[in-house]
């Protein structure tokens, strides 16, 4: 199989992940406008959503933290 190792498990310092599946954050307009970009409740439910489907790390950076 190609991605034979696509399912197994794969330690990242203390923890093991059940799987491999990452998933980078997209452009979905549910932070808050102000100018911050915080996370919504609606962020939070659809991450979540995503994380029960199986993907175990969702990739998140910020605009505001790149220098």
């Amino acid at each position: 199989m190609k991605y034979s190792n696509l399912f197994s498990p794969q330690k990242a310092g203390s923890i093991t992940l059940p799987n491999r599946i990452q998933r980078t954050s997209v452009v979905s307009k549910l932070a808050t406008e102000d100018g911050h970009g915080h996370a919504t409740q609606e962020i939070t439910e659809r991450y979540l959503i995503i994380t029960d489907l199986g993907v175990d790390i969702i990739q998140m950076t910020s605009e505001h933290l790149i220098s």
